[in-house]
């Protein structure tokens, strides 16, 4: 059992792979921060750098959000022990 568990470390340690899982886990806590209902309109989750970008369906909801993003920013952020988002770019 131990040595999956040292494969599994050395395997998530590695640089691209680590980058991956961070983006992943990232997308998810901007789904629960977003909820259900907006799920509906978002067409993609992207991680870049430390950029979120957010591709929705809904102008209206686009505008909506514009005017929450630092709120939003700060949910997501708390999350995680150090600031993985900058900045949230709503396309």
């Amino acid at each position: 059992m131990k040595k999956i568990d040292s494969l599994i470390k050395k395997i998530t340690k590695k640089p691209k792979i680590s980058e991956g899982l961070r983006k992943i886990d990232i997308q998810e806590v901007v789904k629960n921060v977003l909820g259900k209902n907006l799920l509906n309109y978002i067409k993609d989750i992207h991680v870049m750098d430390e950029k979120l970008i957010i591709k929705l369906s809904s102008s209206s909801l686009r505008s909506e959000l514009s005017y929450s993003k630092e709120k939003l920013l700060k949910n997501i952020n708390d999350n995680f022990q150090e600031s993985e988002i900058k900045e949230i770019i709503l396309k």
